[in-house]
């Protein structure tokens, strides 16, 4: 099984986007998808997209979610996914590239050398950076 952890921020158009996310996927041979969620609040429009596809194609997914006690717990769960993934695909609007909770899950994964690929998306993905040191993934992900 590979795990692959996906994370968008909130102000991607979801729907579309998750099909560029899902084709890259579908590429690896054995996927589970890891995703995030609030306590209290719906996945975001990413997230969501995703799981949608990926009940279609049958693709396994896992949700995390923060444990109780505060913002702290949100940290605590991105790591926890990271540390699980052996990929890591995250997607951002062209206005946020590399900002919020999103950019917060790239760079726990770079801090403990899991592979990751960041896209922005406006109506096309777009590869604006990306963390693979023994160039596991780059033949699979979109450039």
């Amino acid at each position: 099984m590979v795990r692959v952890v996906v994370a968008g921020s909130r102000d991607v158009d979801g729907g579309h986007a998750a099909l560029f996310v899902i084709d890259m996927i579908e590429r690896i041979t054995d996927p589970t998808v890891i995703m995030r969620r609030g306590r209290e609040t719906a996945p975001g429009p990413l997230e969501e997209a995703v799981a949608a596809e990926c009940r279609e194609v049958g693709i396994p997914i896992e949700w995390r979610v923060p444990a109780g006690g505060g913002r702290e717990e949100v940290f605590y769960r991105d790591m926890d996914m990271v540390t699980k993934a052996d990929l890591v695909l995250a997607v951002f609007s062209p206005e946020r590239a590399m900002l919020g909770g999103t950019a917060h899950v790239v760079e726990k994964a770079m801090d403990i050398r899991v592979p990751a690929y960041a896209f922005t998306y406006n109506g096309q993905l777009e590869r604006v950076g990306e963390f693979d040191p023994d160039n596991v993934w780059s033949a699979l992900i979109q450039a």
